[in-house]
């Protein structure tokens, strides 16, 4: 697999993760609502999510690791490139996404019965560790462009691999939650930057994770 391997050339110590975040986040504040925006008005449509998707994913990807040629650019070059690819990916990702959240949202009622309560602490388990393998597996089709069987088995091995990134991709799932959870209230929050800015946080991690680790 290949590996970012520009990706924090100058600081890549574990510690500066945090820190090398907020101000590359912050940095790129602007871009990220202009690319959250260009990506709800092209999912529109609904049958061009797949490619609105791909399209956030490279723009992302490109702000995180801070080589992109503009928002609008890395936008359409990516849903140009992938959209095929990001269609698959969501049709099989929506499913497992829903049954993450039926889970997490029904888990108080099974604790009654112990059968029940392990069961959902099963799939909870399973749906989290989909949910960090398709963060990674989005950043892998970007950076190298493999088909679906060889992306799928790097971005297990880097989830496998990126437990000290994890907090990262906590929060990701923090900001879907919460932008779910407060509906209809978080309404602004989703047009102005919720999802950029999770694609952009999953990038980041996906990134710093891959970093540490030599190609292969």
């Amino acid at each position: 697999m290949r590996v970012f391997t520009a990706f924090f050339a100058e600081e890549n110590e574990p510690a500066n993760g945090v820190l090398q975040f907020v101000k590359r986040f912050w940095g790129s504040l602007w871009d990220i609502i202009k690319l959250n925006l260009l990506f709800l008005l092209c999912c529109l449509p609904v049958v061009t999510a797949g490619a609105a998707l791909a399209g956030l994913t490279e723009a992302s990807y490109r702000l995180a690791s801070d080589d992109g040629r503009g928002i609008w650019h890395d936008f359409f070059q990516g849903a140009s490139r992938h959209w095929k690819a990001f269609t698959l990916y969501l049709m099989l990702e929506l499913p497992l996404g829903a049954l993450l959240l039926f889970s997490i949202l029904q888990y108080g009622r099974w604790l009654a019965h112990p059968a029940a309560a392990v069961a959902g602490a099963l799939c909870i388990g399973l749906g989290l560790f989909c949910f960090a393998a398709a963060c990674y597996l989005h950043s892998v089709r970007i950076s190298d462009g493999l088909p679906l069987k060889k992306a799928l088995k790097n971005a297990v091995c880097l989830v496998l691999l990126g437990l000290p990134d994890f907090g990262f991709l906590g929060g990701v799932l923090i900001l879907w939650w919460l932008g779910i959870a407060m509906l209809p209230y978080s309404l602004p929050a989703f047009v102005l930057f919720l999802p950029a800015a999770a694609a952009f946080t999953s990038s980041f991690a996906s990134l710093r994770t891959a970093a540490r680790y030599p190609a292969g």
